[in-house]
């Protein structure tokens, strides 16, 4: 697949490709955490998994993206995965109705629906980690397509900013997907193992 990328991009080429890894070491039971973005524009709604490596980076990985009007069903199965401890929804058009599918679902983990400054807050710490180094990625084609040909656009009344596409056809809720399912796993206490007295 070709993969253009734009100078101007908020997230650079090089930037980007710096952070790709051809296989990551997972811990030996990985803690996930699955970013959903309903995209404002796009029609689309974008699934995202994050994993924090034994190294102290955190994984971030696009699992799929399809159009909203096919409904809920496929994300069900990811989030019943027993390693699965977090998961954020973002997107007034689908995340109450994917919250209640959940919930009769049996899915175990109860959602966050994350306000204006939780999401500011999300993308800050993905833009900080990304460019400092602490993100790393499989460099996948339409996750990539999206990074890179990215602008940021202010939300809130505080200097808080959000994603937006500067490529007809990439779909912007890739990048917000992980950038979410990245706040997760980069805020989540340290889960240390206990240790047995006898």
């Amino acid at each position: 697949m070709w993969v253009a990328y734009s100078l101007s991009s908020a997230i650079s080429r090089e930037t980007w490709e710096g952070c790709a890894v051809s296989k990551p070491t997972l811990p030996a039971i990985p803690r996930i955490y699955l970013g959903v973005k309903f995209g404002k524009d796009s029609g689309n709604v974008t699934l995202a998994a994050a994993v924090k490596l034994p190294t102290g980076n955190i994984f971030i990985e696009a699992i799929d993206c399809r159009p909203v009007r096919d409904g809920n069903a496929w994300l069900i199965p990811f989030m019943k995965n027993p390693h699965v401890k977090g998961i954020c929804i973002d997107g007034a058009n689908g995340q109450q109705v994917l919250a209640d599918d959940m919930k009769s679902a049996g899915v175990k983990v109860k959602p966050i629906l994350p306000k204006v400054p939780e999401v500011i807050a999300a993308n800050s710490l993905f833009d900080q980690q990304l460019f400092g180094g602490g993100i790393c990625h499989a460099n996948q084609p339409a996750l990539a397509q999206a990074a890179t040909n990215c602008e940021q656009r202010a939300i809130g009344t505080a200097g808080g900013f959000g994603w937006r596409s500067s490529l007809a056809d990439a779909d912007i809720s890739l990048l917000e997907a992980v950038s979410l399912a990245h706040w997760l796993a980069a805020t989540a206490k340290e889960h240390k193992p206990q240790k047995a007295s006898y």
